[in-house]
């Protein structure tokens, strides 16, 4: 039994739509097997966050932004959550207050004037440092100003963040342990000098790895997409967007998923059927290449997998999850750019 099945369980829906198949799903939950802080911004889908703490060994959730630790606080998904980015915008602040009348949260920061923006949010400060992303964080090289950042924050100063994201989709495993050996030598210096209660980093590629942290914030491990399908990993692929052919001539075809129900900035989707090869996206359609023996016609569906989970499920409102029976669910989710907010 593998992916192939949502097609006939999900029969009927409205497409384009997001399949989930939950019998995959659960066994990427049961490989993990390490200690997981798992991340929110890969589905944004409260009923699945609530399967993967059911099922794994978590400490709390990850977030990307305020407004997801506020829709995660709200949900009641855990009474510790981390916004695993800096806040700064006047928005994200009001949904961070929020989300604390429900839930201890922690916000990573890598500057004095964040500990001024969160005066009067009751929440506590990991310090974010750079590890060889490059992309937001203190330069470990830096020691003084890192301890004085941590002195500041007095008792709100919670521990380290440490993401190598630059590592996780390294396809040779070799490569992704030297970069995880560095941030290893990086954070564990940096806490011989520091108190902390909490040292928090890593991702689904480097999951295994990064044994230096206290937890793990994955996040595509739970439904994976084809860019992680590369990279040697325990998990399967249990999310498809399910489309549907509106024309074929010949070895073309088109079905109506395009970059309005798929993100593209990893490439192009990959077909489950291997008769058929996406080559281009537009706004509403995806040109195919299929095989001149394939009788795929009008109306039939198929299964893409998106390139990268993450911004592909912030295009919809819904995921459809289909349990090992047959039963499909319609899960929100809300956390979607497509959501409503409050001002």
């Amino acid at each position: 039994m593998g992916i192939e099945r949502l097609l006939g369980a999900t029969a009927g829906l409205a497409t384009p739509a997001l399949v989930v198949d939950l019998v995959a799903a659960d066994r990427n939950i049961a490989a993990a097997g390490v200690r997981l802080r798992p991340h929110f911004k890969a589905h944004k889908c409260p009923e699945l966050m609530r399967r993967q703490l059911a099922g794994g060994d978590c400490t709390g959730v990850t977030c990307a932004t305020a407004w997801e630790a506020e829709v995660a606080a709200r949900e009641g998904l855990h009474d510790d959550i981390l916004v695993a980015n800096e806040v700064a915008d006047p928005g994200g602040l009001a949904s961070l207050r929020r989300a604390a009348e429900h839930a201890r949260i922690t916000v990573a920061i890598d500057s004095p004037r964040h500990l001024e923006l969160l005066q009067g949010i009751d929440c506590d400060v990991l310090i974010e440092i750079n590890v060889g992303q490059d992309r937001c964080g203190l330069d470990p090289a830096d020691v003084a100003a890192i301890v004085a950042l941590a002195e500041r924050a007095g008792e709100r100063f919670r521990g380290l963040q440490g993401y190598e994201g630059h590592a996780v989709l390294l396809p040779e495993r070799v490569s992704r342990e030297e970069q995880v050996e560095r941030a290893a030598t990086i954070l564990n210096r940096l806490r011989s000098v520091l108190d902390c209660e909490l040292v928090s980093g890593g991702g689904t590629g480097t999951y295994d790895l990064s044994t230096h942290l206290d937890e793990i914030q994955a996040g595509s491990y739970v439904l994976m997409d084809a860019s992680y399908a590369k990279v040697d990993l325990p998990f399967e692929l249990a999310l498809a967007c399910r489309t549907t052919i509106v024309s074929r001539n010949g070895t073309r075809a088109v079905c109506d998923a395009g970059l309005k129900a798929l993100s593209a900035e990893y490439g192009l989707p990959l077909a489950v059927d291997p008769a058929i090869e996406v080559v281009g996206l537009a706004d509403e359609h995806a040109t195919l290449t299929v095989s001149a023996e394939s009788e795929l016609a009008v109306g039939d569906a198929i299964l893409l997998i998106p390139a990268h989970v993450d911004p592909t499920v912030n295009l919809h409102a819904a995921l459809h999850a289909v349990e090992a029976d047959g039963t499909v669910h319609r899960w929100p989710v809300a956390a979607a750019r497509t959501a409503a907010r409050e001002p």
